[in-house]
């Protein structure tokens, strides 16, 4: 007879763990899709970076235009790197993805700060850069870098970015 209210347990912790499961799934809180929207970023970048010139880099350039706030600033103050605007950014995006090395952008260590207003997101992550030329070699950089979203029309957005001077 033990055995059966066991049973009536362990299934109730199931269908709630379940539950819980697809509720996060089917409704992520807001950090978890501005994480989303900045693995999305690194993903549009790295296509338009990776895909041959034509249909597939203009498709995913265009697709960037639509992850950026029409203010949005890139600062690299190593490089001394300033550009502000969504036009001068696509155009930036544009020269990197018509390289002639495969380059590829991740973030890890993606850390969300949602704002009171629950329309702005401050994000610290580590940018990785990486690029394969045509021989085959590989290049690696990694930079911590703040990026600043906004949620306009209920997207998530990049108004800035810009890399932090680490010490080494």
């Amino acid at each position: 007879m033990v055995a059966r209210p066991l049973v009536t347990v362990a299934l109730v912790l199931a269908l709630a763990a379940g539950g819980w499961f697809l509720y996060g799934s089917l409704w992520p809180d807001e950090p978890a899709r501005v994480r989303a929207a900045v693995h999305a970023l690194a993903t549009t970048v790295t296509d338009a970076g990776q895909a041959q010139q034509g249909a597939a880099q203009f498709a995913a350039l265009a697709d960037l235009r639509n992850q950026l706030a029409d203010d949005v600033t890139v600062e690299a103050a190593q490089r001394a790197l300033l550009v502000e605007g969504r036009d001068q950014v696509l155009a930036l995006a544009a020269r990197f993805a018509s390289a002639p090395t495969r380059p590829a952008l991740s973030f890890v260590d993606v850390t969300v700060s949602l704002g009171a207003d629950g329309a702005t997101a401050a994000v610290s992550a580590t940018a990785e850069f990486s690029e394969t030329t045509a021989e085959g070699q590989q290049a690696f950089d990694a930079q911590q870098v703040e990026l600043v979203w906004v949620k306009p029309g209920g997207t998530w957005v990049l108004r800035s970015a810009r890399t932090i001077n680490v010490l080494r």
